[in-house]
């Protein structure tokens, strides 16, 4: 698909801007005319798809998490492998198709075009094509709402809703769902701590911290006004985080710095009033009504994106949750979240006392702290825990970040033999040797010399 056939797609199917898009391109035929032979995780699924490779392949259960992170074309492979596809079913009546997929569309923060209505349309189409075995196939998709956050705390959860309801209000989009209801009860309340505070009372190393994606080039410009997270990012530290990093884990406690910063950003590019803040209804309103154009596709990405990352970044909090942000930081987006007289105003009409979403209980705002009352990381429990997760699923930024951990506590022959693996596991051989070597273990660095190559 070229930069002409994206424009021909509707503004609603979009999920990225033209530009984005086409700066994509760039590189992919870039990558393309330099490096034919070379291909990615798409490729060989379009390859398998086109060349009806799943003919000799079926599975009676199909059970997938992190449904929302699949492409259209992976969705579709997914589907193509049920053994529904192979036999006659003609005597069957109501058949239910054994596909199982847990997901949830608000965790969405890479742009691979997922949308519910899609998936729906990929099923009904694999079940129309089992219509010659005139199956009585049950159409419709079952669908079950996790109603509960089993991970984190109260105040975390009622939180959580409160940042979607923000999100629902200015996209002026449906609520998915209702408002989860919290599984874990305690008294801790999420909290604010300004940017200046934040630099004075403690060490940027003590915490897991999370950054939107678009901070990095705002901390480059300017350092000093971020010198704490801006001496982390440098340094490449184990206890800083994207929201894709960190997707799917969770800590005791997180503190989300600088997305009120971001935000800034991103409506100052639309709306040049400096003092712009989402505290007041009639800026909700102007947000609202350009969302809703049909030309403002780069302004709806960039908060459906904006608001699944800060979504991310704050369930992952287990315990206690902080939010660092600098004043331009709060007064356009935390201000909103600090005072319940200005989130209220955003609760929908309950005309028949049904709409959880308009019901005050199920949210929290944020108070505002001068300490961050709170155990601080233990580097050697964060080592382990990372050692174990790679272990497990052999994902190399999680033994990355085991062999930072690992050496910060001085146990360095634990992170050479670590740095061995990982160099293994992306047949690294020469770099694998030397760092087996580092680490005393002189037949598994022989071993490695040999696979370079080299008979020495």
């Amino acid at each position: 698909m070229c930069a002409e056939d994206y424009e021909k797609i509707p503004e609603k199917d979009k999920t990225v801007t033209l530009d984005e898009f086409k700066k994509a391109y760039e590189v992919y035929d870039w990558l393309v005319s330099k490096y034919p032979d070379y291909w990615d995780e798409l490729d060989l699924v379009r390859i398998i798809l086109t060349n009806d490779y799943t003919r000799n392949h079926e599975y009676y259960i199909i059970i997938c998490d992190e449904a929302q992170d699949f492409t259209r074309i992976e969705i579709q492979l997914m589907l193509r492998l049920s053994f529904v596809l192979r036999y006659d079913f003609s005597r069957f009546h109501d058949l239910v198709v054994p596909i199982i997929l847990a997901g949830d569309p608000l965790q969405t923060i890479n742009p691979t075009g997922f949308r519910p209505q899609a998936l729906r349309k990929a099923y009904y189409q694999l079940t129309g094509e089992m219509s010659n075995s005139s199956a009585k196939i049950r159409r419709e998709l079952l669908r079950s709402e996790l109603t509960c956050n089993y991970r984190s705390s109260e105040g975390i959860t009622k939180f959580s809703n409160l940042i979607n309801l923000v999100r629902y209000t200015l996209l002026g989009i449906s609520p998915i769902g209702d408002p989860q209801k919290p599984w874990r009860h305690s008294a801790d309340i999420p909290a604010f701590v300004s940017l200046a505070r934040f630099q004075e009372i403690t060490s940027p190393d003590d915490f897991h911290i999370v950054i939107h994606p678009k901070l990095r080039e705002i901390i480059r410009e300017n350092p000093d006004k971020h010198r704490s997270v801006s001496a982390l990012l440098n340094a490449d530290q184990p206890n800083l985080w994207t929201p894709l990093e960190i997707k799917g884990l969770e800590q005791d406690c997180v503190i989300v710095y600088g997305f009120g910063e971001v935000l800034q950003q991103i409506l100052s590019e639309k709306f040049r009033s400096k003092r712009a803040t989402l505290a007041e209804s009639e800026f909700r309103q102007a947000i609202r009504e350009h969302v809703q154009r049909e030309d403002s596709t780069e302004l709806r990405i960039q908060l459906e994106y904006f608001f699944s990352n800060l979504y991310v970044a704050v369930t992952r909090a287990v315990k206690r949750l902080f939010v660092v942000d600098s004043e331009e930081g709060r007064r356009i987006l935390w201000d909103l979240l600090l005072s319940e007289d200005s989130w209220s105003e955003m609760l929908p009409e309950d005309k028949n006392g049904k709409n959880a979403w308009a019901d005050k209980t199920n949210y929290q705002e944020l108070v505002v702290e001068d300490q961050l009352s709170v155990k601080r990381i233990d580097p050697e429990r964060e080592a382990e825990k990372y050692h174990n997760l790679w272990r497990e699923e052999r994902n190399p930024d999680y033994c990355t970040r085991a062999i930072k951990w690992y050496r910060k506590v001085r146990k360095d022959k634990i992170a050479n033999e670590l740095q061995a693996e990982l160099y293994e596991y992306e047949e690294r051989w020469e770099e694998a040797a030397q760092a087996h070597e580092k680490a005393g273990n002189q037949s598994k660095a022989a071993v490695c010399w040999l696979r370079a190559g080299d008979w020495k």
